[in-house]
This record gives C-alpha cells, structure tokens and sequence, in this order.
C-alpha cells in the first residue's frame, strides 16, 4: 500500500507541475498527502482545487478539516461555512463545523450542527455521542442520555458512550 501512495504522490505531482490547472490531480494529491502526514503541502493542493473550483465544497471541506487538524479552528471554521453554503445537506460537514464550534466554545452553534449531522445521516455515532456531550454541557441531560443510549444500541460495546451515559445519568 505505501508503494502504491507514494506512486501516486509522484503522478500527481508530476501532473500538477505540468498542468497546474488539472484540478482532479490537485484533489488526488492532496488527499495522498493528508493519509501520509503532509498537510501543509495538501492544503496547498486543497487550497488551489478551491481556487479552481470555487463550488467544490469538498475541497473547502479538506481545508477546513486541515486547520482543524492542525487546532487552527478560527481557520477552520470559514472554511467549513463555505463547504456548508455550497453542500448543506452532507452531514460531514455539519459534524466537522460542529467540532470546530464545539473547541472555540460555540456550544449552540455545535449543538445545532451536530444535531443537523445526526438528522442527516442517524448513524453517526460519533456525531451523536459529541451532541450528547454538547447537551450535557448545556444543562440537557435528558436529551444527552437519549443520544447515550441510541449509541449504545447501535454499538453497545462503546467504551465512550457508555462513560458518558453514566456522567448524564449521575449528574441529574
């Protein structure tokens, strides 16, 4: 596998530096670059997929999820905005505007994206188990228990969900 990335890495670099417009190879390379580490250079490659193709919302997603990444949330976050005006409907985004908003102490804002995520896309556990905590945090407890136990209905060995149900339900 490591053969075959590191391959690709040098096509698409390759490909970039012969055709700098190739919006496709700035896309492959910079998601190579993201699984090996690299993420100065893959949001470079992000960043000029977006300066390409403005209405990529995924390319401003990766932007924002290396920010995010790298615990640049105040970068992040426009970055997440712009992919969510672009594509409101993918629950990726929500989730990771949510957790971006969530560490910059938004929490109603966290919670309404992490809430839009779950409606989204209902099994998302990881989205639910943030709402959770984000309710919890909110005073919500009843409604953080009922993300607890949907979690854990769905995969009852989760370590975290399970710690966190009992914090909910200890707290009342």
């Amino acid at each position: 596998e490591t053969g075959r990335v590191d391959k690709a890495i040098e096509y698409y670099r390759h490909a970039v530096r012969h055709r700098p417009e190739y919006a496709t190879a700035h896309r492959m390379l910079g998601a190579a670059l993201v699984d090996r580490g690299q993420l100065n250079e893959a949001l470079g490659h992000f960043r000029e997929l977006a300066r390409l193709r403005p209405s990529d919302s995924h390319a401003w997603q990766m932007i924002g999820a290396i920010y995010a990444e790298q615990e640049q949330f105040d970068a992040a976050l426009p970055n997440f905005e712009k992919a969510l005006a672009l594509n409101g409907e993918d629950a990726n985004v929500h989730y990771n505007l949510a957790n971006a908003l969530a560490h910059l102490g938004r929490r109603g804002d966290a919670i309404k994206n992490y809430t839009r995520a779950v409606e989204l896309n209902p099994n998302d556990l990881d989205a639910r188990n943030n709402l959770g905590v984000m309710l919890i945090q909110n005073g919500s407890k009843k409604e953080a228990t009922r993300q607890f136990r949907e979690v854990l209905r769905l995969r009852p060995d989760d370590p975290v969900a399970a710690a966190n149900l009992r914090d909910a339900q200890s707290e009342k």
